[in-house]
């Protein structure tokens, strides 16, 4: 189940994990960025740092290759045994399409790559999903400035940040 929803859909623009039909202007940015700044960098490891799945305040190393993949064994080197593949090795995330790390790997093919997902838990994920679901719904059907509207926005901020320090020390702390 969770596969087929955060895989994400490109079909209906107003459902949840929409892919979208171009560019964002923030792809854009990190792209013209990255091939800016990287000109002539031998390798490249580039944190994409998630919340929303997984144990509370565990930021799980995630590589976005499959276990057989020479870049996943070389990025497993970088950042340690306990990194998992997106592609049936048990992590938090689904396997998805479309996505930066996948992107980011195919502009820097003159560097050695590695991409790796910190995905951090916060809440339960019955939480996640219906926030995920609240949002947009509120962006389609409701009003941003009605009490509903304010309600669906904290609970979305609710389900991926914690604002306790705990919690923020837990997602950063290296477990090496």
């Amino acid at each position: 189940m969770q596969q087929a929803i955060t895989g994400g859909q490109w079909s209906f623009p107003s459902g949840i994990f929409y892919g979208g039909t171009y560019e964002s202007w923030s792809r854009k940015t990190l792209t013209s960025i990255l091939l800016e700044h990287t000109i002539g960098v031998p390798r490249i490891i580039l944190l994409d740092f998630h919340t929303g799945l997984g144990p509370h305040g565990y930021a799980e190393p995630i590589i976005h290759q499959p276990q057989h993949n020479v870049a996943f064994g070389r990025t497993r080197d970088w950042v340690g045994a306990h990194a998992k593949s997106i592609v049936g090795d048990g992590s938090a995330s689904a396997q998805v399409t479309g996505d930066g790390l996948t992107a980011i790997s195919a502009l820097l093919d003159k560097s050695v790559f590695g991409g790796v997902s910190l995905e951090c838990g916060v809440r339960p994920i019955e939480e996640v999903g219906q926030a995920l679901r609240a949002d947009p719904w509120l962006h389609a059907y409701g009003d941003l400035g009605s009490a509903l509207g304010q309600d669906i926005k904290r609970q979305l901020r609710a389900a991926f940040f914690d604002e306790s320090d705990a919690w923020q020390g837990m997602a950063l702390w290296d477990r090496r």
